[in-house]
């Protein structure tokens, strides 16, 4: 979008994308779609026009799909791992 818009990002601003990326990312709800409330934020924070999300929804899609199923696979195994780690084992029940 920068190269859209005919902005050049700085090591600065590409390190602040960066950041705010890594701090809304656990803000997302898994959900299609949801990451889109991610970009606003982001945009802003790198002096973007938040306007360019219109482009932006045009052709997300594709990726977003991917990183919706990411982020859900990523939430079943960390809910499968700690079942697993805090649930009783038979040898732990009394007879």
């Amino acid at each position: 979008m920068a190269r859209l818009y005919d902005v050049a990002l700085s090591p600065a601003q590409l390190v602040t994308i960066a950041i705010t990326s890594v701090i809304t990312t656990l803000s997302i709800p898994g959900i299609p779609g949801g990451s889109i409330l991610m970009m606003v934020p982001v945009l802003m924070s790198a002096g973007l026009p938040p306007a360019g999300m219109g482009i932006l929804l045009g052709v997300d899609t594709i990726p977003d799909m991917f990183r919706t199923t990411t982020n859900v696979t990523a939430d079943m195994a960390v809910a499968a791992l700690l079942g697993r780690r805090t649930s009783p084992t038979p040898t732990d029940q009394k007879a």
